[in-house]
């Protein structure tokens, strides 16, 4: 049990690194807004389809947490072993953010970095989020959609990436934030504290279905 989850963490750490390293990539490019939009959304894609089936392909704090109370109940975190097993996916993704970040940092960190507009990334969040929860629970309706899951993501990154980039937000992963914080980015307690809010948000939208 316990080796079971910390490969499935691991794979959570080697997904967000890649993760981490499209963002940095695209960011240490001479690529638009588009394009860096749609590297990052394909990026994701390929991921979801390549460790979907076995960690779930969260790559996000708030994506494990998320799906921990809408597959669990408001009272999952009584679980110790699903307590445990979030603890260390959030942990193992941090960790994976936070080095590459380390080792690979920005070259530049621009506006949307530094001066995040608070009400446009909690919107950004808010529409990322629902889209996952959305196509989860149409997965669990009609499991010919599964499959579909990576594209569906994938694609709905992009044009919320590319908006967020004109409105100076669409950081949307806790973990991406602190790793883009040690390359210098301000005002990371304020995106951590809307993503947040945010959760609860979709949390509460859930509330009824478990009482």
């Amino acid at each position: 049990m316990i080796n079971s989850v910390i490969y499935r963490s691991f794979i959570e750490l080697l997904g967000t690194s890649i993760l981490s390293i499209s963002i940095i990539t695209s960011r240490n490019s001479s690529f638009s807004i588009v394009e860096s939009s749609i590297f990052i959304g394909l990026t994701l894609c390929f991921l979801i389809h390549l460790f979907g089936r076995i960690s779930g392909a969260h790559f996000n704090p708030l994506v494990t947490l998320m799906f921990m109370q809408s597959n669990h109940g408001n009272n999952w975190y009584k679980n110790k072993s699903l307590l445990i097993n979030t603890i260390l996916y959030i942990t193992f993704q941090l960790i994976g953010a936070t080095a590459v970040f380390s080792f690979y940092p920005l070259r530049e960190i621009d506006t949307s970095l530094t001066s995040v507009n608070l009400i446009s990334e909690g919107l950004l969040t808010f529409i990322f989020l629902s889209l996952i929860k959305t196509w989860s629970e149409e997965g669990k309706v009609c499991p010919e959609s599964r499959p579909l899951s990576g594209i569906v993501v994938g694609f709905g990154l992009i044009p919320i990436l590319i908006f967020g980039g004109l409105n100076s937000s669409g950081i949307l992963n806790p973990a991406i934030a602190i790793g883009i914080h040690k390359s210098g980015a301000t005002g990371i307690l304020s995106i951590l504290f809307i993503e947040l809010i945010i959760l609860i948000m979709l949390n509460l939208t859930s509330k009824i279905k478990f009482q």
